[in-house]
């Protein structure tokens, strides 16, 4: 998990002109569950607009780098910057609302929407999935 996905992470390879990973200083190995019966402070690691709820409570899953590259998406088709707010929601669902200000095909819509969903399980698992 890279954990702080945004457009600044990302960049376009002077070599060969594909879009890199940067910024791995968030990235965590992920190793098998243990269980820790110490107590600890739960911090979360990330930018704000870009993380999902389960993130900002220092449970990040795979589907929470799913759901920033779905929040890079809507960025680049609406033209805002979730920062550091995030972007409008629907008060009831957590949805983020953004289709009606873009111009995208009914099935990229659907994609992106799921990327975003508000709860992890509604999201696609992991990168590969959501390709």
């Amino acid at each position: 998990m890279h954990r702080d996905l945004k457009p600044e992470n990302i960049i376009r390879s002077s070599v060969n002109g594909k879009l890199v990973l940067t910024d791995f200083g968030g990235v965590r190995l992920v190793k098998k569950p243990t269980i820790n019966s110490e107590v600890g402070i739960t911090w979360a690691l990330g930018t704000e607009g870009y993380m999902p709820d389960e993130q900002t409570a220092g449970k990040t899953r795979f589907a929470s780098d799913v759901y920033a590259i779905g929040c890079i998406a809507i960025e680049m088709l609406i033209r805002e910057c979730p920062c550091p707010d995030g972007f409008e929601t629907d008060a009831n669902t957590g949805a983020i609302l953004w289709r009606h200000r873009a111009n995208v095909s009914g099935g990229l819509a659907e994609v992106i929407s799921k990327m975003v969903a508000h709860s992890f399980t509604e999201r696609y698992a992991n990168g590969g999935e959501a390709l």
